[in-house]
């Protein structure tokens, strides 16, 4: 009988857990072990059979409570290849035998479990696989409007570093993103460039002025719009079309997808509908076995 296993990540065998991750057809970048590593060093995995199915689990603890949270940066992880819901089962009643407070999301392929407070999250793709031509046909009469005004005030191109993107980042973010979180997406970026698989865009005004980026980062399936940043100016000149614009120019004709990872923020979803793409459902799963008194403190 196939046996479920549940290790810290310093007890795993990694070549197999990311040939598991690698061979889903559900696969995801923040499902490798180089990726876990960064958000969540301290990262466990649910292990089932010969790593036939995997699961990261980000287990923290508090007032010696172990509590279970999505980590910024991994919008869906959940279990991998998607199983049988028979063997998702197995998994989720794990998962509640290992904390007491748990919220992490799915990813679009897993089964609902039952007995859990579920809540539904919206992603976008588009498909990559059509010309440009066709691929701009579809764009929203706003997105081909906004697109064409922000060509004739911006240039895009690769001519930039991690660093002057992470500067961006920090200037435009302010005191809405801490330093942790920062770096976080700083050693991203770095491993997926040792990885070769990253891609920056960067738009800039008739100055010369950097005013947006955008971080891609392509695996065999995907391509993952990671993260993306506009200044005051650039949202001015609306870089960022350019910048999807010019993505689009370099990357249709391949049989992958771009996942834009979606946004709970309307403006947001709005901007990832213009340029074609199509939402999928994943979901959040919620439990809450916290003694009464310190129910609502780990949020």
């Amino acid at each position: 009988m196939k046996t479920l296993t549940f290790s810290h990540n310093s007890n795993i065998d990694t070549a197999k857990w990311d040939s598991c991750i690698q061979n889903a057809p559900n696969s995801r970048i923040y499902g490798f072990s180089w990726y876990l590593d960064i958000i969540f060093p301290e990262w466990y995995g649910l292990i089932y059979g010969d790593f036939e199915y995997v699961m990261p689990v980000f287990i923290s603890k508090k007032w010696g409570l172990k509590y279970i949270l999505q980590p910024p940066y991994a919008q869906q992880t959940g279990v991998f290849p998607n199983p049988e819901q028979e063997i998702m089962l197995k998994f989720t009643r794990r998962l509640s035998q290992e904390a007491r407070y748990i919220q992490t999301n799915l990813n679009n392929s897993n089964h609902i479990p039952k007995n859990w407070e579920i809540i539904s999250k919206e992603n976008f793709l588009l498909n990559l696989s059509d010309t440009y031509q066709n691929i701009r046909s579809g764009f929203n009469k706003h997105t081909k409007r906004y697109t064409n005004k922000a060509k004739k005030n911006v240039n895009i191109n690769e001519h930039i570093t991690i660093k002057q993107y992470i500067d961006l980042k920090k200037a435009a973010s302010g005191k809405f993103i801490n330093d942790e979180i920062l770096n976080k997406l700083r050693l991203i970026l770095l491993k997926s460039q040792e990885r070769n698989m990253l891609e920056l865009l960067a738009a800039y005004d008739q100055q010369n002025e950097l005013c947006a980026a955008a971080a891609f980062i392509h695996d065999p399936r995907r391509i993952t719009y990671i993260n993306g940043v506009s200044s005051d100016l650039g949202k001015t000149h609306r870089a960022m079309y350019a910048i999807i614009n010019d993505f689009l120019h370099k990357n249709t004709e391949n049989p992958k997808v771009l996942d834009f990872e979606g946004s709970s923020i309307p403006g947001v979803a709005r901007f990832f509908r213009g340029f074609g793409a199509q939402p999928e459902q994943y979901y959040l799963i919620k439990q809450n076995r916290l003694p009464f008194l310190i129910k609502g403190l780990i949020k």
